[in-house]
């Protein structure tokens, strides 16, 4: 039997939550560890009903989406899981995604796959014009938060759509100085562009999902570089949205590990949407032909006969 070891990061909808960790638990080879962020929702740990193969992650931190917060924790949680656990693969779930495949079909062909890890990731030096130049503005800047008082996210009431106009066109102009845009209750920050950064021939920057699958193997090889090139970290520490380029940098290019680029979740994007399509019971058809492993994105209080029917589909 393949032994998973599934780390939950949540943060809202504890009830969902606790579906989700009991789905997960119905294996008897799974390990489930749950970093919960207390700061946003209230998660009873009594309903988690803690064993054997449930484990409460011990240091909660508070994680603000887009910093490198998200990084550190997991990080966090794979040191621990590697010292405390045993497993053969790792596989990160938000409280919003779901099993959309029995649990011992996903051990069976983790067990037997050629690939030591699932995720995207994709140089940045090969993606279209506009993404790359996103990308750069993330991660070849320096990026520091302006105190309150200078906070630029609360024009005067009545210029919001100037200030709009205005950072627009400054960042547009010019590819030294960058205004980040707003990202869910974060101060605003100023980024500089870098004259050095770790990126090279032979190291170079990559972007993906932050959702992955990864062999033990695939882990350890995180952690030891990780360990061996803090100046990666810190970096990435200055840098916007980290957790969707780190990680997948630092395994993309090491030459001995075969990755696949896909990371076998299931999430429908709408045009010009900023996140993935919450699914409903209608999508469930899909879902299953996917071919996925996972889907996101899930909300029991929009959609909870979707749970069902997934529960009755995987066995849980």
């Amino acid at each position: 039997m393949t032994r998973i070891a599934y780390f939950i990061f949540s943060h809202v909808n504890p009830d969902q939550v606790i579906r989700l960790i009991d789905a997960l638990r119905s294996s008897p080879g799974a390990q489930v560890v749950v970093h919960h962020d207390y700061s946003v929702d209230y998660l009873d740990p009594n309903l988690i009903r803690p064993s054997k193969n449930v484990h409460l992650f011990p240091e909660h931190i508070s994680v603000s989406w887009g910093t490198f917060d998200q990084v550190e924790m997991q990080l966090r949680i794979l040191k621990w899981a590697n010292h405390n656990l045993e497993y053969d693969w790792a596989i990160n779930l938000t409280g919003q995604d779901y099993p959309i495949k029995p649990l011992t079909e996903i051990e069976d062909f983790l067990g037997t796959t050629e690939y030591d890890g699932f995720l995207e990731a994709t140089p940045v030096s090969q993606l279209e014009a506009e993404d790359r130049k996103s990308c750069e503005r993330r991660y070849f800047f320096r990026y520091v938060s302006l105190p309150k008082h200078l906070d630029l996210r609360r024009p005067p009431s009545g210029t919001e759509w100037w200030f709009d106009g205005l950072t627009t066109a400054l960042n547009g102009k010019q590819n030294l100085l960058q205004i980040a845009p707003t990202l869910r209750n974060m101060p605003t920050r100023i980024g500089t562009r870098r004259i050095k950064t770790p990126f090279s021939e032979d190291f170079q920057c990559h972007k993906g999902s932050s959702l992955w699958s990864l062999s033990r193997r695939a882990v350890s090889h995180l952690l030891e570089f990780v360990g061996n090139h803090p100046h990666v970290s810190r970096h990435y520490a200055r840098t916007l949205i980290p957790s969707e380029s780190m990680l997948q940098t630092i395994l993309s290019n090491n030459r001995t590990l075969n990755l696949c680029r896909d990371n076998l979740r299931y999430m429908r994007w709408s045009p010009l949407s900023a996140g993935p399509d919450v699914l409903s019971q209608k999508d469930f058809p899909d879902l299953i032909a996917s071919g996925k492993h996972f889907a996101r994105k899930i909300d029991i209080t929009h959609a909870p006969m979707l749970v069902d029917q997934l529960d009755t589909y995987i066995g849980a």
